[in-house]
This record gives C-alpha cells, structure tokens and sequence, in this order.
C-alpha cells in the first residue's frame, strides 16, 4: 500500500518525543501490532504469542522494546500485550497506548526505531515499516484456510483461490487460470484480497531481507510513478472522448423544405 511520507510533520514528532525517550537505551526495537482481520483471528492466544515475540527480539539485540498498537486491536488485548510487556523487569520497554497521545508519537517510532516487529495482519504498518529502510520481520500469524467457511472458495471451486495459490508456487499459468484473468479482465469476477499474495511479494521482491535498505522507497516511488501515468492517460482518454462528443453532427441526409418546415416546428 502507499503510506504517506510528511518529512514536516515527522520532524516535529521527533523533536517532542525525544526527551520523553531519552531513557530508554538503544538500540529500539518497535512493536507494530495490528488487530482483528478476515481470517486472522486475535485473541488472548495471538496477543501471547506477538508479545512473547517481540521480547525475545528485543533480548536478543539488547537495548529497549517500543510496542504501538493500531485502532483496530481490541481494548482488552492492547492491555494485556502492555501488561505482559511490562512485567519483563529485564527489558526496559515503553507501550503507546490508544487513542494516542498528542503529538502522536508513531511518526518519532517510525523516524527513530532501530529495528522493526510488525504483526502480519496489518499491511499499512508493514509498509510504514519498510519505507524506514531499517530491518523489518514479522510476527506471522495463522491465516485460516477456505475449508473452514462454507463458500465455493472453501471448497476448492473458486478459480480466484485457485489461480493465486498456483501463482505463489511459480506455475506457469494453464486454461484454467487464463479463463480467471480473462474474467477479470472483462470485470466479470472480482478479485479477493488475500494476505497470503501480499506476503508472498513482500519475500518475494527481499523487502524483508537484512539488507533490504531503501527498497520498499524505491519500489514505491516506480509504483506510485506508474499509477500517476495511468490517471493521466485516463484523464486524456476522457477529455478526448468529451472532445469527440462536442463536435457538431452534420447530417448527411438531403433536407428538402417539409424536413425544415418540420424542425423549425418543433424548435
């Protein structure tokens, strides 16, 4: 996803958080957790799990965990992840609670984190995370299966499904798959979001590598460059198009004095 980059608006979050993290030694490990999506559940269990996560992290490298949690994680889940974060009397830690306080510090984690832990239900904080050039991996979550809904997608009929599982496992594409592009190609089929392709990409193109540095900008930048070509070319398409429109229709058709006689009438 295109996540925002407001340089002004970082800065000023940098230059009021950083007495108030002065304190905590580095270096910064930060905790992005999401919450709740289509087929990543979050509960106690998942709360446990990142929280155990990110501080065995944080252990590893030394230095200090930094947990921000986002709108959509439960009240009672973002409690129990601070809660079991702070009990590690080992680890010096600090939790951004929600709402956020003012100024919103996400824009000083984000500028000043060393390193970044990112739940995996949540691809605008993986995005935020990457764009920092900093090291990036992720708590991945289970992604429950098809076959647990009562769906043709569960039943292994969808051809959507079908097509984007072959794609992850590099096959080439067969009549199958070319009948599904095709039907969305005509806008006769939607396709699904699946977090599985978006994970997949992400590994696919190194974004999660140790060295993966100013990719995530890079790819970006190509990306957001060809979506403003394309919505150009659409805004030339439609202005040619109501060009053609206004173009005065002469009439081919002989106008003898009844056919005047008849549009003078009915004008």
């Amino acid at each position: 996803p295109f996540v925002s980059q407001d340089a002004p608006r970082a800065a000023a979050a940098v230059a009021a958080w950083t007495p108030r993290f002065r304190h905590l030694p580095r270096p910064w490990t930060v905790l992005l957790a999401g919450g709740p999506i289509a087929r990543i559940a979050f509960d106690e269990t998942t709360i446990d799990r990142i929280a155990d996560q990110a501080m065995t992290s944080a252990r590893t490298v030394g230095g200090s965990l930094i947990t921000v949690v986002g709108r959509r994680t439960p009240g009672r889940l973002r409690r129990r992840l601070a809660a079991g974060i702070a009990q590690a009397t080992d680890l010096p830690s600090w939790s951004v609670g929600w709402p956020a306080p003012e100024p919103n510090p996400y824009p000083a984690v984000l500028a000043m984190g060393d390193r970044f832990l990112v739940s995996s239900d949540s691809a605008s904080m993986i995005a935020d995370a990457c764009m920092t050039g900093k090291p990036v991996d992720l708590v991945r979550l289970p992604i429950a299966d098809y076959l647990k809904r009562l769906s043709s997608r569960g039943l292994n009929l969808s051809l959507d499904a079908r097509r984007r599982r072959r794609d992850r496992e590099g096959r080439v594409p067969d009549a199958l798959d070319r009948l599904r592009d095709a039907l969305v190609a005509h806008h006769w089929m939607r396709p699904w979001d699946e977090m599985r392709d978006f994970l997949h990409g992400l590994d696919a193109k190194g974004l999660l590598a140790p060295d993966a540095s100013d990719l995530a900008r890079r790819i970006q930048t190509q990306e957001l460059d060809a979506m403003a070509g394309r919505i150009a070319a659409l805004v030339e398409a439609a202005e040619a198009a109501r060009a053609s429109d206004a173009r005065p229709v002469v009439s081919r058709t002989p106008l003898g004095p009844s056919s005047l006689n008849s549009r003078a009438a009915s004008s």
